[in-house]
C-alpha cells in the first residue's frame, strides 16, 4: 500500500512493526516480544495505531514510523518512537472457568463486563489464552 493513501479520505490500515528491544524501551521491562500490529497512516511518517500493543501501546497513540526495507523483509511500516500517547494499557492474566470446554463460546458473563467497561471508554483486547491488554484514558488512575 503506497504511504499517499492516507490522502484519500478513507481509513486504510497498514501493518507495522515494533521490534523486542524498542517494546522493552516503551514499557520499561527487561523482557519483550517484538510485535506486528495495525496502523492508520496520518501523515508521511505519522501514524494513528489501531489495536493493543504488550509493550504499552494503544488504540489512537500516534507514532513515526520508517518504510520497512524489503529485503530485510521487514513490515511496510517500522516504529521509530511514539509521538503522542492518548491513553494507559495494562496487561492482566485472566481465567474464565468453563472456557475450556467451550473455547470458540466466550462466557456470557465476561462478554457483559466487557460491555460495561466499553461504556467507561475502557477497551479489551484478548493476546492470547489467559492474557488480556487492557487500555483505559489517561484520565482514569
Amino acid at each position: 500500500m503506497s504511504k499517499k493513501s492516507y490522502n484519500r479520505g478513507r481509513k486504510m490500515l497498514s501493518r507495522c512493526h515494533i521490534s523486542a528491544q524498542q517494546a522493552c524501551d516503551l514499557s520499561n521491562e527487561a523482557d519483550c516480544l517484538g510485535e506486528g500490529f495495525w496502523i492508520t497512516l496520518v501523515s508521511d511518517d505519522l501514524a494513528r495505531v489501531e489495536n493493543i500493543l504488550l509493550c504499552g501501546l494503544g488504540v489512537g497513540d500516534i507514532i513515526r514510523v520508517r518504510s520497512g526495507d524489503i529485503d530485510k523483509e521487514e513490515h511496510p511500516n517500522e516504529f521509530v518512537e511514539l509521538v503522542e500517547r492518548k491513553s494507559n494499557v495494562v496487561v492482566m492474566q485472566f481465567t474464565l472457568h468453563g472456557y475450556d470446554s467451550l473455547p470458540d463460546k466466550f462466557p456470557s458473563d465476561a462478554r457483559a463486563f466487557i460491555e460495561i467497561l466499553k461504556h467507561l471508554d475502557i477497551k479489551c483486547e484478548a493476546m492470547m489464552p489467559g492474557l488480556m491488554a487492557i487500555q483505559y484514558p489517561l484520565d482514569i488512575s
